[in-house]
């Protein structure tokens, strides 16, 4: 019977879509080694639904649940790679538990009890090349491409490198003829990651007068917010909760672009191939998050209190939030009209 291969992976959807070049890598050059995903509770069906994995095992966060079962499960196995860009101590000693010829993990001065090999985490590339550093050293051409990469600037998606085919995180074709719809994704997990609700509601009245349709989208825990937004705009479609990650990223390959914050939509857009526009604020670019898609633009402000956070925070610590205010709707339809999207 065929060894397996396991991703560890259990952060926000946005980070463990910026997982699929290793899910698609691992595949490629394991294909007799079925691959498996641990992953966050209620993030696993569309990695499976796509078959850019073999299995998915989901366990909760807060609260932790369902460790146990799936280190029992998993124990069982013999696996011949286990990678895991999760960090944590809890992921470390999950994996110290377990059976593989190779463990493989980032360099923490703690971890040297779970991982067999600890690489060092190469924090001046985007995250999706940081995650391919684990695996370097199983393949040439991965070697190459990072040794290519490692010295060119990947902040701005306007002035970088395309992304390169091995690296990239679309999976399928191109949609050729796409509808005139403009999504908006106006949530995020910390309030000072949102851009402001009436930029939202006047981008989407701009593109609604243009003949496009408006869609909002984003999670059951951002309802009230995309109501809001939504019944501003006239005749706008509101997807908020109602959609699973399968289906918003089949909405996505249909669209034109998607006006986002930084936040988990904007990695599902990328992988769709949906032009983005990201607003960014608190975070910054230069952390590694940015879409990662050639037709992508950043909007943001140029003020001295940035960044004040690796994630964003519920307050902004100044009080001002000027970070988002000075963006303003103009500058957003400026970096859409830079894409050439629209017809």
């Amino acid at each position: 019977m065929a060894q397996y291969n396991l991703i560890i992976q259990t952060a926000f959807i946005g980070d463990l879509v910026l997982t699929i070049p290793l899910m698609k890598n691992l595949k490629r050059l394991y294909p007799d080694n079925p691959l498996v995903l641990l992953c966050r509770s209620g993030l696993g069906d569309f990695f499976l639904d796509k078959k850019l994995v073999d299995e998915v095992f989901e366990v909760g966060k807060k609260p932790a649940t369902n460790w146990a079962g799936v280190r029992k499960d998993l124990g069982k196995r013999k696996f011949k790679f286990v990678v895991s860009p999760h960090q944590s101590f809890r992921t470390a000693w999950f994996v110290s538990r377990l059976k593989a010829e190779k463990k493989i993990g980032y360099k923490k001065w703690w971890n040297s009890f779970a991982f067999d090999l600890r690489i060092f985490r190469p924090m001046n590339l985007p995250e999706v090349l940081r995650q391919m550093a684990l695996i370097r050293h199983l393949d040439g051409a991965i070697d190459q491409e990072l040794n290519r990469s490692e010295d060119l600037n990947w902040a701005d998606p306007a002035n970088s490198p395309a992304v390169p085919y091995l690296f990239s995180l679309q999976f399928e074709a191109d949609i050729k003829n796409r509808e005139k719809i403009i999504y908006l994704s106006p949530g995020s997990e910390w309030p000072t990651k949102r851009w402001r609700e009436d930029g939202f509601v006047k981008i989407g009245k701009y593109y609604r007068a243009k003949g496009y349709f408006v869609a909002v989208t984003g999670t059951s825990a951002e309802k009230e917010l995309n109501a809001k937004i939504s019944s501003q705009i006239d005749g706008a479609r509101d997807f908020t909760g109602k959609t699973t990650i399968t289906e918003l990223y089949e909405k996505f390959r249909k669209g034109t672009l998607l006006i986002t914050n930084d936040n988990g939509a904007s990695h599902i857009a990328s992988c769709a191939g949906l032009p983005v526009i990201a607003v960014f604020g608190p975070t910054m670019t230069s952390f590694g998050y940015r879409p990662w898609i050639d037709k992508a633009r950043i909007a943001q402000a140029d003020v001295s209190c940035r960044p004040c956070s690796a994630h964003g925070t519920e307050k902004c610590p100044l009080g001002t939030h000027e970070c988002m205010k000075k963006v303003s709707s103009e500058h957003i339809v400026q970096k859409a009209d830079e894409l050439g999207v629209f017809t």
